[in-house]
């Protein structure tokens, strides 16, 4: 975004945009915040925007865990999601809330002793892992290069937080990425299709955000729910989670 666009829908002129750009101008924690709000910026990079500019962090993190008074009802949200599975996941895709579905469905395919570290639940890891989800996903080499290509952008979006790096390192030493990937089918979305116990179901996912948030933590919160994708597959699930 050039500088004279960025003014205009900013309203500060593009000479002072040029000075702070080059460090004759010290911007003020107000502008910060402002250009912030302007550019969709991440509370995240905000709170190192002002850091460089000599403020102090303007938005608070908070450690998930220590959200008693969202943790309820995010709980009641994915439980009410039920029969389908739905989890809460934080800005490095750790599941911080979890339904009854996806619970059962992680303790009978995974081993948590690989996909899980410090007894967190990692959703792109339990995916990418060659043990993990993968195994039972049968459109996998079509699937993963849109899952990788939105933790990518996640990082891309948040080039300082060092977790997401990480993250994103991890999950590109588990695929052979000199391989080129499969074409997706289908002409509305590309569901996840698990082959299961001699099953087949389709499922495709929503992610909805926290509103209006203050908090790091909770501005980087994530409701993945999970869906049928069509009544054979409805049928199916649910004759899944009925099972043994």
């Amino acid at each position: 975004m050039s500088q004279l666009a960025l003014g205009a829908v900013a309203g500060v002129s593009q000479r002072h945009l040029s000075f702070i750009e080059t460090g004759r101008s010290k911007p003020s924690r107000e502008l910060i915040g402002h250009l912030g709000t302007v550019l969709d910026i991440p509370l995240r990079e905000r709170n190192a925007m002002l850091v460089a500019a000599g403020h102090a962090p303007a938005h608070p993190e908070t450690d998930p865990s220590r959200l008693p008074e969202l943790l309820p009802p995010l709980q009641f949200v994915v439980d009410a999601h039920a029969p389908y599975m739905a989890v809460v996941v934080d800005g490095a895709w750790n599941v911080i809330v979890s339904n009854e579905p996806a619970q059962s469905l992680a303790a009978r395919l995974l081993d948590p002793s690989i996909v899980a570290r410090d007894g967190v639940l990692n959703l792109m890891r339990a995916t990418f892992h060659p043990e993990g989800l993968r195994r039972y996903i049968a459109n996998w080499e079509s699937v993963w290069p849109m899952l990788l290509a939105g933790l990518e952008r996640d990082a891309a979006r948040s080039p300082g937080d060092e977790t997401l790096a990480s993250l994103l390192t991890e999950v590109r030493s588990f695929m052979s990425l000199d391989v080129a990937p499969g074409s997706p089918q289908g002409d509305l979305l590309l569901p996840l299709r698990y082959e299961i116990d001699g099953q087949c179901f389709d499922l495709f996912t929503t992610i909805a955000t926290i509103d209006t948030p203050i908090d790091v933590t909770v501005s980087e919160l994530r409701i993945e729910t999970f869906w049928p994708a069509g009544r054979e597959s409805d049928e199916a699930w649910k004759r899944f989670v009925s099972g043994p």
